[in-house]
């Protein structure tokens, strides 16, 4: 998980020579005749790990930019509480003055993500950023133009921007599927979520079809 900027920066230097192996890799099996089926097994570990990589860039940009997920499992909050903290532009320093305890102890934890942190504490990390959780009901809706498939969207935006527009934030969930699905770049991912915002935003209420119903 990337906590700051200097850790942004190793990472992208890390993708960047990542790929570049992973291309030369690619290239010296075809030049041994390799099969491309062969070639993807044994290529599949170091994409894996690459993947991962631009995944958590990818987090750590929205964050930065003032977006953050929807928190979708409790498990995870540990997680979520370093974004939050990311989106509201405080360093740990900052964060730890505010929480009355040593940058060095907020270091450890966020290392950690969290682990097994309790209500309490949770609540105490959430007052100190000013930032605020809340649970909502989900209902499945249809998507206009996708063919009837249906997705699970909140009654009401979920989406969490600290500075910026706003989008909402399952739509970022739904463009990393087709990342994940297609192979795209995190950038692509973010430019079909700012494209669905952009489709919802223009429709009116009567452009929306009825929900479906179980």
């Amino acid at each position: 998980m990337i906590r700051n900027d200097a850790e942004y920066k190793r990472v992208l230097q890390q993708i960047e020579e990542g790929r570049a192996h992973f291309h030369a890799q690619r290239a010296s099996f075809q030049e041994q005749g390799v099969p491309a089926e062969a070639a993807d097994i044994a290529l599949q570990a170091t994409e894996s790990f690459l993947l991962g990589l631009e995944e958590d860039a990818a987090a750590y940009l929205n964050a930065k930019n003032g977006h953050l997920a929807p928190l979708d499992d409790l498990k995870h909050i540990g997680r979520w509480l370093v974004h939050a903290r990311i989106a509201r532009g405080l360093s740990q320093k900052e964060l730890a003055e505010r929480l009355g305890v040593s940058e060095a102890q907020v270091s450890r934890d966020e290392r950690n993500e969290y682990a097994k942190v309790g209500v309490d504490r949770a609540q105490a990390i959430l007052d100190a950023l000013g930032v605020s959780l809340r649970i909502v009901e989900e209902r499945p809706v249809l998507i206009p133009g996708a063919e009837g498939a249906a997705y699970t969207i909140p009654f009401e935006p979920h989406g969490v921007s600290v500075a910026g527009s706003e989008v909402d934030s399952e739509l970022y969930r739904i463009a990393g599927n087709f990342r994940a699905k297609k192979n795209l770049s995190p950038e692509k991912s973010r430019q079909i979520a700012h494209a669905l915002n952009h489709l919802l935003n223009s429709l009116s209420d009567d452009d929306v079809p009825a929900t479906r119903q179980e």
